[in-house]
């Protein structure tokens, strides 16, 4: 009976033990595999049953901090720190260590620094706490401290490649290029394949103006590690420095395997960095074939950015418009969208699409500028202009731009010259640096009356910046200054080197006093026939492209009235008739199919924007609800991200108004036939 009860009782601790330990053991695999999730699913079981298990603790906590829940790992570590006993050394100086990692996140060097010297204390012949602690003091330039740590985990690991990186970026900071040179040097013979070491010394390189070297080095770590995201910044970086090197080191790499995605990527933002636009552009055409469903996306905005830079705005919303049919909530992408559609002209069309962006980001500043610049300069709605002004201040007070756009409103419109002086004088306290693109101070310098300064502030712009954008704003600060010559001759460089938005030449009240000049409408004449001469280049050379491939469309229709048709459609894949009418300005949908098409999966909450006033078929102004159809189908052709209203009466028609129609192509009504013929633009 006694030798029974010894096995059961051997069997119950058994059963505890696998108990105790099967949990866990999942929960360390998971973290391993990064699925944080599922490892908190199993720390979650295990601690309900092991409330006081300081391990599992610790893993919580860690596994909070890799999902970047600082608070929960913060609140779990104190958790922890309670339930240590005597024998849990070895997990206490863990946990300081984990700590100071999560203040080092937050950039509280401090309580980092604090923490990992209590971790050392406790455990001083582990090389990882030095290693942390000793990045901490590399960020205060505390370097001889950081030189200490580092020669520390060497000691007690000769084969740390982070320890030995972190020796050279010392000196790289203190610019001993010679000595983080040797440091590498023997880091590249010690660890050939590994790709830091190359990155490191490309900044070496670029330290001592040897700059090919500089491109061939963080080359090389992209080789090694094509996914380290800073070796890919600052190789189109330094590739500014010798664009035909750096484009033989991609075809090194593109010859062997031309289908291979990252290299055919790369090499097409290399050309559009250039601003050779066309070769992006079929690069980028060429790098979709083979993009996964995460990258597509990329290269559809890459391509997007080409299209609008080379003035082809059609090709530009359909790459745009691709990407939101997948997924409607892309803010970003509904706001490069609405920026398209301003250099386009279609102004309103660009409200809706920033508007929508802000439903998603309704904390990007950035939004908020645009919408306002377009209400206020371009639609003449200057309250809602400083409105949207006042807002992308609020939530980011150091963009100039939007300094510079509300002084001018204060200063031409409102006739506050002292809330507009004080504007232009924070754009001088903001903008005190040359940049390649953004640049405001000579703007505000104008508006401030110190034109001379003005015009040494934008000389050093183009003398270190000579690209398209700049000239442009030189164009705009010369004509503003009543200095006609200068204004049309930056004009003609912009377009030499690149610019192409000739629709916002056209609207730009910064113009307003050279439009008229002979020289500029000659310009604008030359340069129209040349950019219309570009579009037909790129679409022969890019056939596939949603835009070219179907140049006209015979769809027919159903005679209601006189002026009236019935016209069938397909919105967002349901079939509906509506009625063409060539009185009505707008896409108009009553409530009922808008209702259906909620309950019954046709249409998403987000595509509900909000509110407008709009002209119904016999002139009156009602409000209504305004709407975006992702997808209506014509007779084969496909439309995507329609604006549309939704008329506050269930039994109101379904009208598609010529009008609106128009925007996307040319139309020819053909009454003995009842057909419409619609054509590409």
């Amino acid at each position: 009976m006694k030798k029974k009860l010894f096995m059961l009782l051997c069997l119950f601790s058994t059963l505890i033990a696998v108990a105790q330990t099967y949990n866990l053991s999942q929960a360390k695999e998971a973290i391993d595999a990064r699925n944080y999730d599922k490892a908190l699913d199993y720390l979650n079981r295990d601690l309900k049953d092991f409330p006081a298990k300081a391990e599992s603790h610790y893993y919580r906590a860690d596994t909070y901090y890799s999902q970047e829940k600082y608070p929960q790992a913060l609140t779990e570590i104190s958790t922890l720190f309670k339930l240590f006993t005597p024998k849990d050394k070895e997990l206490r100086a863990d946990s300081y260590e984990l700590r100071g990692k999560i203040y080092a996140t937050i950039d509280n060097q401090a309580k980092a620094i604090e923490n990992f010297d209590q971790a050392i204390k406790l455990n001083p012949q582990k090389p990882e706490y030095y290693l942390s602690r000793g990045e901490e003091y590399r960020k205060l330039k505390q370097y001889d401290k950081a030189e200490a740590d580092y020669n520390k985990v060497l000691s007690l690991n000769e084969g740390d490649l982070k320890a030995r990186t972190g020796l050279g970026s010392v000196c790289l900071m203190q610019k001993k290029y010679e000595e983080a040179e040797k440091i590498f040097t023997e880091l590249m013979k010690l660890a050939p394949e590994y790709p830091k070491t190359y990155y490191f010394m490309a900044k070496v390189f670029l330290g001592k103006k040897e700059t090919d070297d500089a491109i061939g080095s963080v080359f090389h770590a992209l080789v090694l590690d094509e996914s380290d995201d800073l070796s890919r910044a600052d190789f189109l970086v330094d590739a500014k420095n010798n664009y035909l090197m750096a484009k033989s080191y991609i075809n090194s790499m593109l010859n062997p395997n031309p289908e291979k995605f990252f290299w055919r990527y790369l090499s097409a933002q290399l050309s559009e960095q250039k601003e050779d636009y066309h070769e992006a552009i079929k690069e980028y055409t060429k790098a979709l074939e083979t993009a996964t469903v995460k990258d597509k996306n990329d290269v559809l905005y890459n391509r997007a950015n080409c299209y609008t830079e080379s003035g082809l705005y059609k090709q530009a919303l359909a790459d745009y418009d691709e990407a939101l049919s997948s997924d409607s909530t892309l803010a970003y992408f509904w706001g490069f969208r609405g920026l398209t559609e301003q250099q386009m002209g279609d102004f309103n069309g660009a409200v809706i699409d920033f508007t929508k962006a802000i439903s998603f980001e309704p904390l990007e500043s950035w939004f908020y500028y645009r919408r306002g610049w377009i209400l206020d300069e371009f639609l003449k709605n200057h309250q809602a202009g400083l409105h949207d002004y006042n807002q992308s201040i609020a939530i980011n007070k150091e963009v100039a731009y939007t300094y510079l756009n509300r002084g001018r409103l204060y200063s031409t419109v409102l006739n506050d010259s002292v809330r507009a002086k004080k504007d232009f004088e924070m754009i001088l306290k903001l903008d005190t640096v040359v940049k390649e693109q953004g640049n405001c101070r000579q703007y505000a310098l104008m508006e401030l009356g110190r034109n001379e300064d003005a015009t040494t502030w934008m000389n050093k712009i183009i003398e270190a910046f000579p690209i398209s954008g700049n000239y442009y704003d030189a164009a705009c600060l010369y004509s503003n200054m009543n200095k006609p010559e200068k204004s049309v001759n930056s004009l003609r460089l912009a377009f030499e080197n690149g610019f192409r938005s000739i629709h916002h030449i056209n609207s730009d009240d910064d113009l307003d006093k050279v439009r008229n000049l002979k020289e500029f409408k000659e310009l604008i004449e030359k340069w129209t026939v040349v950019l219309a001469s570009e579009e037909k280049a790129v679409e022969e050379t890019n056939p596939d492209n949603p835009v070219t491939e179907k140049q006209s469309f015979i769809i027919p229709m159903k005679n209601i009235s006189d002026g009236t048709y019935e016209l069938a459609c397909k919105i967002n894949e349901l079939p509906l008739n509506f009625m063409f009418d060539t009185g009505a300005s707008d896409i108009s949908i009553s409530q009922t199919e808008v209702q259906f098409m909620l309950k019954n999966g046709y249409m998403k909450q987000s595509d509900i924007l909000g509110s407008q006033r709009f002209q119904i078929a016999n002139g009156e102004i009602e409000i209504g609800t305004n709407i975006i159809l992702r997808k209506v189908e014509i007779g084969g052709y496909i439309l995507h991200n329609v604006s549309a209203s939704v008329i506050n009466n269930k039994k109101a028609p379904l009208l598609f108004g010529q009008s609106a129609l128009g925007k996307y192509g040319k139309i020819v009504l053909d009454n003995e036939k009842r057909t419409i013929t619609f054509s590409n633009k």
